[in-house]
């Protein structure tokens, strides 16, 4: 299709054509005057031309444009746009030129020209979209901004937030700790424990506390670790049980056991790690003092008694133990009682005779000065360096009864060695003879390693801790105190004064004044009533050494006593 300007120009360039004609034809004044008339004409034209609606020329231009343009998305959004442009030019323009001259010379020129011109344009443009915008009603929960991301509205975060696990959320977790309803902050709080005895009891739920991790932030909470740090560390035991991340609004609990490890103020650092923003790691101290409150303890608190005699007993018991005091800095008090009434450390000092105070590190003692044939009570208290005290189990013990000495008739020096001689002091014992006895000897020498000097080390052996007491059973018939005291210094009062023997002259010990055996003055080892061969006698009215040997003898032959010593 043409253009105005190019009609314009065909236009112009006929005129011209047509004009060159006429001035060929026309004298000079004439090719003058149409050349002035040409460019009028020219001017004229010019002027219609930038304005259609100025003289008989009129120009109509009608533009009819339609665009369709059609655009489907997946997504299902659809967008429709329909333009249309109808455009329709019509231009008319005539043109007469009447020329006289004074020649009489009449020309006449029409010039019609008739340019109708019709475009007509139809663009459709066509978008459709089967859903809505995908940021339509995102605001990313206010922090951050709406994205279309592969046809799907992502968020973008503002820095701390983030759209995970939803791109249409920008959500961030945000950790609390509290212990009950105090909060505690990170890098400044500190809980302190109650003072917690330092007995190194890990079981004990006394000293626990639960402390609870609140999410108050829109994001789920990871928590990746929780654990104590620091040189105070060994004193405390955490417990962590969070194994999944703790939702929006939700909390979980993790526990701290204060287990002192001495008499001082100890200190640790709780360290969390999670995804919180700004407070990972979250970090607060807790501190306790460990006391020492608690005893000292043992396995079985038995308290056993040994040497028992008639005046005084051995006490042994276990060393106790302790977590705080070193057992060789324990210390040990030993009481007794004739009644049952020192079973606690108070009853202990209200009511006990000391026997022994405070002692470090001993696990025995003996009690003297106690009464014969008596029972008694005893006990071991305890204490450790803070003064905790402890009771082992109160023992009731009774002395011993005292060594029984007696005479016994026989009629020759033939007793059948030591094992005839102890059955004639079983058969011979009196009836008044205090106590049930088990134990039966002669008190004669029978061989070098059988003889009066050694009858405690033989078995059974005589006990070295007793009185020995003739009869009736009184203090006023104690014969000496003791059997070492016996053969060492002899006895405190005769034969005749305790009660033992009677008018007799001497009995059948076969010994030396200190004990020990005369082999050719003990009838053949008792087995023999030769009268060829004589027997040692020993006193019945001496009271120091010479007790055991006089210088007479008897023959074997002859009706002597012997001498006997029972117990329990």
């Amino acid at each position: 299709m043409e253009s105005d300007s190019d009609a314009w120009f065909l236009f112009s360039m006929g005129k011209k054509m047509s004009l060159m004609k006429k001035m060929s034809l026309m004298g000079l004044r004439k090719r003058i005057l149409i050349i002035v008339l040409y460019l009028i004409s020219y001017w004229i034209v010019g002027c219609v031309r930038k304005n259609p609606d100025y003289g008989d020329e009129s120009d109509s231009d009608t533009s009819s444009e339609t665009a369709s343009d059609t655009d489907t998305d997946t997504d299902t959004d659809t967008d429709t746009d329909t333009d249309t442009d109808t455009a329709t030019d019509t231009a008319t323009d005539t043109d007469t030129d009447i020329d006289t001259n004074t020649d009489n010379d009449t020309d006449t020129d029409t010039d019609t020209t008739t340019d109708t011109e019709t475009d007509t344009e139809t663009d459709t443009d066509t978008d459709t979209d089967t859903g809505s915008d995908p940021c339509e009603g995102v605001d990313c929960s206010g922090h951050g901004t709406c994205e279309v991301v592969q046809g799907a509205a992502v968020c973008d975060c503002e820095e701390g937030f983030t759209n995970e696990p939803d791109p249409t959320e920008c959500v961030r977790p945000e950790i609390r700790v509290l212990q009950d309803t105090i909060e505690l902050h990170s890098g400044a709080g500190i809980f302190e424990f109650d003072a917690t005895d330092a007995d190194g009891d890990d079981g004990n739920a006394s000293n626990q506390v639960a402390f609870t991790i609140q999410n108050v932030g829109s994001g789920a909470l990871t928590i990746s670790d929780i654990y104590l740090m620091d040189a105070g560390a060994e004193a405390f035991d955490l417990t962590n049980e969070i194994d999944a991340p703790i939702p929006s609004q939700g909390e979980s609990e993790f526990l701290v056991r204060f287990d002192p490890l001495g008499l001082n103020v100890q200190s640790a650092t709780v360290h969390i790690e999670s995804d919180d923003f700004d407070e990972d790691p979250f970090t607060f101290t807790v501190t306790g003092l460990g006391v020492d409150t608690t005893a000292p303890h043992y396995q079985s608190g038995i308290i056993a008694a040994s040497n028992i005699g008639t005046s005084e007993l051995t006490l042994q018991w276990e060393k106790a133990t302790d977590y705080i005091t070193p057992q060789a800095a324990l210390e040990y008090k030993i009481v007794r009682s004739i009644f049952p009434n020192i079973a606690t450390p108070e009853e202990a000092d209200q009511n006990g005779t000391v026997i022994t105070d405070w002692t470090q590190n001993t696990a025995e003692v003996t009690a003297t000065g106690l009464e014969i044939d008596k029972f008694y009570h005893f006990n071991v208290i305890v204490r450790d360096s803070s003064g905790n005290r402890r009771a082992y189990t109160m023992l009731k013990q009774a002395t011993a009864k005292p060594i029984f000495i007696y005479d016994a008739d026989v009629s020759n020096g033939n007793l059948g060695g030591r094992t005839g001689a102890n059955d004639i002091c079983v058969g011979a014992i009196p009836d008044h003879a205090p106590g049930e006895y088990t134990n039966f000897k002669a008190l004669i020498s029978v061989s070098s390693s059988d003889e009066i000097l050694d009858l405690h080390l033989t078995d059974p052996p005589v006990p070295t801790n007793r009185i020995i007491r003739g009869a009736p059973n009184n203090s006023d018939y104690d014969f000496a105190e003791d059997f070492p005291t016996l053969l060492n210094e002899g006895p405190i009062r005769s034969l005749q004064q305790a009660g033992v023997a009677g008018n007799e002259a001497g009995w059948y010990s076969g010994s030396y004044t200190d004990g020990s055996v005369d082999s050719s003055m003990n009838c053949a080892g008792w087995a023999t009533a030769s009268t060829s061969i004589g027997a040692a006698l020993g006193s019945t009215t001496d009271v120091g050494p010479e007790w055991l040997r006089r210088a007479t003898a008897m023959g074997c032959n002859g009706a002597g006593i012997i001498i006997c010593l029972a117990w329990e």
